[in-house]
């Protein structure tokens, strides 16, 4: 946050710095004389005592006041610190060099241009967060919207196969049914055929009991007599 803070005073400084230099020669022109202009800087320590006695012995010397200005703009933009726009554009000066106001007005709509700048960059960056949440949950929202009509086409679809399925299993137990009616022929004719053979091995077991002399319930004894 500190770090942030600074980067913004570092970047306003420079605009109003550059500001400065490219209007000083329009400040010189709107200060028509040294008073109060000159002793306002030197009681806030923005020019020395000796810059301030320098211009006050040229200003004697018959050079004209826009020099003298000029030279003293110069060593304030080494020097330059914001604060010093509160003081070159106080209220004493601009009462004494109302074309100074104009002049003001700029600084003031670079700074307000630079805010307006500032914040909307701030918000934009604040915004690309929602933008991007709302991405993420635009399939879910969009799926919550598409799902009853996707659970219609499902019931419809299940409908149609449920149909499909009928009509196969109609198809499927006629067949069964035909399936089911010829094995029960063939079961009954190989019934048929084993109950023919079931004769045939009694026939043959009792007539082998007989010259045993047992009866057909004796099969173990006779084994035992033997």
């Amino acid at each position: 946050m500190f770090a942030m803070v600074q980067d913004r005073e570092k970047i306003f400084h420079e605009i109003f710095l550059d500001h400065f230099k490219k209007n000083k020669v329009e400040i010189a022109d709107k200060i028509t004389k040294l008073f109060p202009f000159l002793e306002t800087l030197r009681d806030h320590s923005f020019i020395p005592d000796k810059l301030y006695n320098d211009s006050q012995e040229a200003y004697r010397n018959l050079v004209p006041v826009s020099n003298v200005v000029y030279r003293v703009l110069c060593h304030l933009e080494e020097t330059f610190d914001e604060s010093l726009l509160q003081v070159l554009f106080s209220k004493v000066n601009l009462k004494e060099y109302p074309d100074l106001i104009q002049i003001h007005r700029s600084f003031e709509n670079v700074f307000q241009h630079k805010c307006f700048s500032q914040k909307s960059i701030r918000e934009e960056a604040e915004k690309m967060p929602s933008i991007q949440s709302r991405r993420k949950k635009g399939p879910t929202n969009l799926k919550l919207e598409l799902e009853p009509q996707s659970l219609s086409d499902m019931k419809l679809v299940n409908v149609k196969r449920e149909h499909s399925n009928c009509g196969s299993s109609e198809a499927l137990g006629t067949q069964q049914a035909n399936d089911e009616c010829t094995q029960a022929s063939q079961q009954a004719v190989i019934n048929s055929e084993d109950s023919a053979e079931s004769s045939e091995e009694n026939e043959s077991w009792e007539a082998w009991c007989s010259a045993l002399g047992n009866g057909p319930g004796e099969k173990g004894s006779g084994a035992v007599m033997k």
